[in-house]
Formats: C-alpha cells, sequence, structure tokens
C-alpha cells in the first residue's frame, strides 16, 4: 500500500496503492475506445426504443463521503417511480434495458467518472446517498476509505446482480436493506482490506469472463425458456365451444 492519506473530516486513511490511479488512466481510455461502437448502439437503441434522456444520473458516495453524478444508459422508462431497488423482471426496465442490465452495458459510461477521478475500474461499488445516510454504521463507512469502483467483488460473486437472488416473496427494498446490503458491504470492506494490483487484475478478468461468457450464456437460457413456453402455450388443448 502507499502512504496513508486522510480527507477532511473523514475518520479512515484513503486506501490505495501505487499506480492504481495510473492504471484506471491507462484502461479506462482503452475500454473508451474499444466498446465506443457498443456505447454508441446502446445509446441509440437507447433514445429509439423509449421516451427520456439516453444517460440516467444517480446520486452516489464516494470516496471519504463525496457525492458525485454517476453516469449509466437509462434502462428503465421514465416517471415510472417505485421502489429504489430494482428487480431483475422489473416491469420498469424497458426491453433494451433487460439486455444492457444483463450484459452490463449500462455501465459504460462509468468509464467516463474513472477518467474524472471519481470511481476506479475495481473498488466497492457506490451506493445512494440516502442509503449511506440511513444504513451505513461506522465500521462498515470504511468503504469509502477507497474509490468506488465499476466492478468489485460483489459484481463477480453475485453475478449478474443482487435481483437475480431476491425471493419472489419478499419486499425488495426491504430485504435488501436488512439481508442484501449487508452482505455487499462485507464483500466490500474485504476489497478494501486485500486491495492490491494484481486482486485488481484479477477481479478485471473475472468481470470480462462473467459478462463474455456467462452473461450471454443466461441470455440465451432465457430466449430458450421463453421458446419452451410459448411451444407449450401453443400445444395445449384449447377449451371446445359450446
Amino acid at each position: 500500500m502507499s502512504r496513508p492519506r486522510t480527507c477532511p473530516d473523514f475518520p479512515w486513511p484513503v486506501r490505495t496503492y501505487p499506480g492504481k490511479r495510473a492504471l484506471d488512466v491507462v484502461l479506462a481510455t482503452a475500454a473508451l475506445v474499444l466498446f465506443s461502437p457498443v456505447m454508441l448502439l446502446a445509446a441509440a437503441s437507447v433514445k429509439l426504443t423509449s421516451r427520456g434522456p439516453v444517460v440516467y444520473r444517480g446520486r452516489r458516495v464516494g470516496l471519504c463521503g463525496q457525492a458525485f453524478d454517476q453516469f449509466k444508459f437509462r434502462s428503465m422508462y421514465i416517471g415510472t417511480g417505485g421502489t429504489g431497488f430494482t428487480k431483475s423482471a422489473d416491469d420498469r426496465i424497458t426491453p433494451v434495458g433487460r439486455v444492457i442490465r444483463l450484459l452490463k452495458i449500462d455501465e459504460l459510461p462509468q468509464l467516463f467518472n474513472v477518467l474524472r477521478g471519481e470511481m476506479s475500474l475495481v473498488g466497492p461499488r457506490p451506493e445512494d446517498a440516502s442509503l449511506v445516510d440511513e444504513q451505513y454504521d461506522g465500521e462498515q463507512l470504511r468503504v469509502l476509505s477507497a474509490r468506488p469502483g465499476l466492478t468489485c467483488i460483489v459484481e463477480v460473486r453475485w453475478f449478474p446482480d443482487f435481483s437475480y437472488y431476491l425471493p419472489p416473496e419478499v419486499d425488495p427494498d426491504e430485504h435488501y436493506r436488512r439481508h442484501l446490503l449487508p452482505q455487499r458491504l462485507r464483500d466490500d470492506l474485504e476489497y478494501v482490506d486485500r486491495m492490491s494490483l494484481w486482486l485488481d487484475l484479477k477481479l478485471i478478468v473475472q468481470t470480462i469472463y462473467c459478462i463474455g461468457i456467462k452473461g450471454w450464456w443466461i441470455v440465451l437460457r432465457h430466449k430458450l425458456a421463453a421458446r419452451r413456453d410459448a411451444a407449450s402455450h401453443c400445444d395445449a388443448p384449447t377449451r371446445p365451444r359450446v
């Protein structure tokens, strides 16, 4: 680790290692060049298939408790309201939104957050400001001693995201606050304690595998399931007319 630094009015030293910021800038720049066609296609798809802005800005809490706007491609219909936690089968998500969320394409605009210094490629996932104020205790606030990341231990262990492991009968917001958020914070604190160049590279490779292999397998599995459901519906005997 590099020599710890402190932020004004923040009780924990900043966690980093030599070269982490340089790695972020180099890889984020390369990723923007590499994925620019994907981002242009995603932006056009969002714009042409539903009303509203292409990019959604969510207020999040980052390093040392400083708030920032996290960028994402919009994946939900505007003006739908509802709960803060988004289920995988949430009817507020657009058809395009389901695909870009599963393959994490909606997260690509956060590469600009990385270049601006608000995020890192690897780090604890940033949380909504209201949840940080309401839910985090003193030890959990330690996750804010590292720059929030595009990917992390949580993203790999719980791919695609927590919503796919949500029991159907529970209230999603309550379940997230009581069960999933504490688990997420434990995993994020594990990253803060273990942070290193090698761990970052390992998580980047694992994330690429999850998106490039597991993500497409989930898409295929859902399509096959939809076809089976449609076929069974067509084969079902029709009710005779009286």
